[in-house]
């Protein structure tokens, strides 16, 4: 079982799951929570291991309605690299600032809407 917060975010008759994932976590972080959140949602897709594996360069996977936006209080490349190649749509560093967090959240929703 995921021990993650989970939101529902309904605009425009689509339903969008969103969550926040803390890319260092003990136990299990947010990298690894984002690969098997991914992974369940690709069988359902019926989409190869390639396909996971090729996650930031897969557009349809990206054309999921369940929205994934890592955190965290490092701000390096590799950090955000290694958040967005686990298949997360965005990363942002701590502290949030709810401006930007519901921009990013906005650009998201509107990406896939147009796709």
């Amino acid at each position: 079982m995921l021990a993650t917060p989970l939101y529902y975010v309904y605009i425009i008759h689509n339903l969008y799951l969103y969550t926040n994932q803390d890319i260092q976590m003990p136990i299990l972080d947010g990298l690894e929570t984002t690969k098997r959140l991914r992974r369940l949602e690709s069988e359902s897709m019926l989409l190869s291991d390639a396909d996971i594996e090729n996650h930031s360069q897969n557009s349809s996977l990206r054309q999921s309605n369940n929205i994934i936006i890592g955190v965290s209080g490092i701000s390096d490349d590799q950090t955000k690299t290694e958040a967005l190649s686990a298949g997360m749509n965005a990363f942002l560093v701590k502290p949030l600032v709810l401006e930007t967090f519901f921009d990013e959240l906005c650009n998201i929703i509107t990406k896939n809407m147009l796709k």
